[in-house]
């Protein structure tokens, strides 16, 4: 584990053995005297069981899933807070989310991954959470790593990703990319992700309460067994309306939403190098988390189109991740993996901003 901060006192907690994963964030809103903790910090040791963390880099170990258990209907509150907790900060390559089963078929050809969610029986959220990754470079506020991730069964490609963080008083900068060094001859599937769990901005126990607004036109349906169904509904009208800020309430969210129009493959070949944006862009505001004192905002860029949801049962919590691609969609070529030769690249970056905010404002929203 190493750190970074920066003068004001705001500091991250960046993992080098669980990929570059953020494991803790504090910052400090301009014109505020008070560092506020943004992002939950992980209480599973990940010796414990159920971390599932223990096989190498990469590994394809078959996981023994009980007979039945596809459904996520009746999953057990504390599996799935164990597996948030482990989770939690992390970057997710060479596949976001969850592939059903562990199976998909690319390029006419099919493969199986081992799955590593006991209860589903699914592949979850790639491999690049179990590599370690070394430094390149670092200074006191910020941190530029590199790892491979080896070819392995049900996923014969040879990757590299590279992480970027940086922090500064009130907002951490953050990136992924990864590149494909070599395969099989077919191009390598790649959806990205990043997993960070976000505290109620005023330090409440519950995030029901929090004032949340997703500027996202489409939610990816998905049916019981968190596979996609194919339809991407208009969130006018249903529990994933966010447009227009508005309290969490009691409403159970495990779904990516998209704005119109980014429905194809994630941009490819990215050749920009890591934590060196092009002059002058600008990441775009994916999510707003807000209490009465203060708000976090998400924003991103390059790959990064889609925002995942996420509200574990003990609602502590919410898990704003930007994704390439949403959850299941190696199951659907069409939603979102991009297709890597050697040497081609995909990246997405991405902001957490803590600002402050008044009375007046959240009433207003």
């Amino acid at each position: 584990m190493i750190w970074i901060r920066d003068e004001s006192g705001a500091a991250a907690a960046i993992d080098l053995d669980a990929g570059g994963a953020v494991r803790s964030l504090t910052l400090r809103a301009d014109g505020d005297t008070a560092l506020v903790p943004v992002l939950t910090t992980p209480t599973v040791a990940e010796s414990e069981p159920g971390a599932q963390n223990s096989e190498p880099c990469g590994a394809g170990a078959a996981v023994p899933v009980a007979a039945g258990s596809g459904t996520t209907a009746a999953r057990d509150p504390r599996t799935v807070a164990a597996m948030g907790d482990l989770f939690a900060g992390r970057w997710l390559a060479p596949f976001a989310d969850r592939i059903p089963g562990g199976v998909y078929d690319w390029y006419g050809a099919d493969y199986r991954i081992a799955p590593n969610d006991h209860e589903t029986g699914d592949a979850i959220h790639g491999f690049l959470y179990r590599c370690p990754l070394e430094v390149v470079s670092q200074s006191a506020s910020r941190v530029r790593l590199v790892g491979e991730m080896p070819a392995t069964e049900g996923y014969p490609w040879r990757t590299r990703a590279e992480v970027s963080c940086a922090i500064r008083a009130s907002r951490l900068d953050v990136e992924l990319a990864v590149t494909c060094l070599e395969g099989p001859g077919s191009p390598a599937p790649v959806t990205i992700g990043w997993h960070p769990y976000f505290r109620h901005p005023d330090g409440l126990a519950l995030i029901n309460d929090a004032v949340l607004e997703v500027p996202a036109d489409r939610y990816l349906e998905a049916d019981d067994d968190l596979a996609l169904t194919g339809r991407r509904p208009a969130v006018a009208g249903s529990a994933f309306d966010f447009r227009r800020p508005r309290p969490i309430g009691a409403v159970e969210l495990d779904v990516a939403l998209e704005r119109d129009g980014n429905d194809g493959p994630a941009r490819q070949a990215d050749t920009s190098p890591v934590g060196a944006s092009p002059a002058g862009a600008s990441p775009v505001m994916i999510a707003r988390l807000g209490g009465r004192e203060r708000e976090v905002v998400v924003e991103a860029d390059g790959a990064f189109g889609r925002v995942q949801l996420f509200v574990p049962p003990d609602r502590d919590c919410i898990a704003l991740e930007p994704v390439s691609a949403p959850a299941a969609a190696f199951s659907d070529p069409g939603l979102g993996p991009a297709a890597l030769y050697p040497g081609d690249s995909i990246r997405g970056s991405a902001r957490v901003s803590l600002r402050r905010r008044g009375d007046a404002d959240f009433q207003r929203r």
